[in-house]
Formats: C-alpha cells, sequence, structure tokens
C-alpha cells in the first residue's frame, strides 16, 4: 500500500490503485456529523472509481486496550515493511516527511480507540462539489460533507468484499 500512497506526492486523494482511488478522512467522536473536504477536486477524480473511508475514532487511555497513537501506528507501518518488504522502508519516511511528520513525544501522548469505519462509494448523486461545478474567480473551495446524508452510498471497498469481510 506504500506504493499507492499518492497524496502527499500532491495527488488529490490518498491512494490510487489502477483505476480507482481512495480519500481517506477521520473522524474524531463517536457519533461523527461531518468530515472535511479540502478541495474541489477531492471528491472528483477523473479516475472511474472513488471511495471515500472514513475512520471513526474515539480519544481514550493509553492503558486501554487496543489503544494507539500516531507513533505506534508508524512505528507497526515500519516493522511490517522490514519484515516484509525492506526496500519500500525509505519510501515510507519520505512520505512521511512530505506530509510534515517529524517524530515527537507528544503524538504519544495522544491516545485513540478505533470505534468504527465506513466507506463510501462516490459516484453520481454523492453530496459533493466538483472543480467543474466551482464558477470562474472562485479559487479554492473547502467544505464539511454531513456523514449521515451519504448513507445510500455505504460499501465495501472490492478487497475487502473479495476476502469476506
Amino acid at each position: 500500500s506504500i506504493e499507492f500512497w499518492t497524496g502527499p506526492e500532491g495527488s488529490s486523494q490518498d491512494f490510487n490503485i489502477k483505476s480507482t482511488v481512495v480519500e481517506v478522512k477521520s473522524q474524531l467522536g463517536e457519533k461523527p456529523s461531518s468530515v472535511r473536504i479540502s478541495s474541489a477536486d477531492q471528491l472528483c477524480p477523473e479516475l472511474p472509481e472513488l471511495y471515500l473511508h472514513i475512520f471513526v475514532l474515539g480519544k481514550s487511555d493509553k492503558s486501554s486496550v487496543d489503544s494507539f497513537n500516531l507513533s505506534s501506528i508508524i512505528e507497526n507501518i515500519r516493522k511490517k515493511l522490514l519484515e516484509s518488504l525492506p526496500s519500500s522502508i525509505e519510501r515510507f519516511n519520505d512520505l512521511l516527511l512530505c506530509i510534515g511528520y517529524v517524530e515527537n513525544n507528544e503524538y504519544q501522548n495522544k491516545n485513540f480507540i478505533l470505534l468504527n469505519e465506513k466507506t463510501f462509494e462516490v459516484r453520481e448523486g454523492f453530496p459533493r462539489i466538483c472543480t467543474k461545478d466551482v464558477p470562474i474567480g472562485i479559487d479554492q473551495v473547502r467544505y464539511n460533507l454531513n456523514i449521515s446524508s451519504c448513507d445510500e452510498f455505504l460499501c465495501k471497498l472490492k478487497w475487502e468484499a473479495d476476502n469476506g469481510e
């Protein structure tokens, strides 16, 4: 998946896998109402398939079961890369630098648990603002997407469905 992580390199979406793009968002809180969409092209790619994957996180104590923090996630990814694909560790570290990640003890003090995750197929009828709809003279569009209005677009990513999950 490191090979397909294109967001840090300027892509409008986080992951680009052949003809599919995946935008990943996280939302803090048990009942998230919205996620922030940072540009008009973020949910309007030129590729045929787009999915919006949302992780719903809750604040947690470090001692809680299944608790994690940013540092622990990055450490786990690095360990897995070293075990299975050591040639990718340099690319992963470079991508982290691209997004401005610098190791900091402060990250270890903010712990979370995964409450839920949802995937939406972004297709015709999905609530979004596309670049083609933005009037000339508007330089940048950012908006909040109400998640509860997207239930009819809930789905599983193809590889989730193929694994029987």
